[in-house]
């Protein structure tokens, strides 16, 4: 990539985009590819132009919802990503069965 491809970019616009297509991905479509994909566009704005990170990223947070098979706990987190998280009962990694753009 090169410098003249960000000179225009319209930041808001990325992230908006992005924030909408992490709304529609799910475990059976390929828009995860394209998120991969504006990630690594935004790293590079950051990490080789020395765009500030505040202009590139906005932050999106995920509710994230749980169940332990183990104990049969259920909860939910509010996180920056759709991570695991440990159960609270058992401190079990548990995978989310659930994940929603939290605003």
């Amino acid at each position: 990539m090169n410098k003249e491809f960000f000179d225009n970019m319209n930041w808001g616009l990325l992230a908006e985009q992005k924030k909408n297509l992490l709304a529609l991905c799910t475990n059976e479509n390929k828009l995860e590819g394209i998120i991969h994909i504006l990630d690594d566009i935004q790293d590079y704005a950051c990490d080789v132009l020395g765009i500030p990170e505040n202009v590139v990223f906005t932050e999106i947070n995920y509710l994230n919802f749980y169940i332990c098979k183990d104990c049969n706990e259920h909860w939910n987190d509010v996180a920056d990503s759709m991570c695991n998280d440990r159960c609270p009962v058992c401190n079990k990694e548990i995978e989310p069965y659930n994940s929603e753009l939290y605003e």
